[in-house]
């Protein structure tokens, strides 16, 4: 998590960035730290108009997925 914590912060070397970069997109628990890193960031910067998080663009993202396309009448 202090990869992560230096990547939003811009102070990841190349090296590390590749490393944390390749870390979120396996793993979903850091994927979780990354969003609430990234909120505390906004909110803490006072930044904060809307938010979406990953488990609300997930559920969209399901919604849509599971939507049955219109029937021609």
């Amino acid at each position: 998590k202090e990869q992560i914590s230096a990547l939003i912060d811009g102070e990841a070397n190349d090296l590390e960035r590749e490393r944390t970069l390749r870390a979120l997109r396996e793993d979903a628990a850091l994927r979780g730290s990354w969003e609430r890193y990234h909120l505390t960031r906004t909110v803490i910067r006072r930044e904060l108009d809307v938010v979406v998080t990953g488990s609300v663009s997930e559920r969209i993202r399901l919604a849509i997925e599971q939507e049955q396309p219109p029937r021609d009448e």
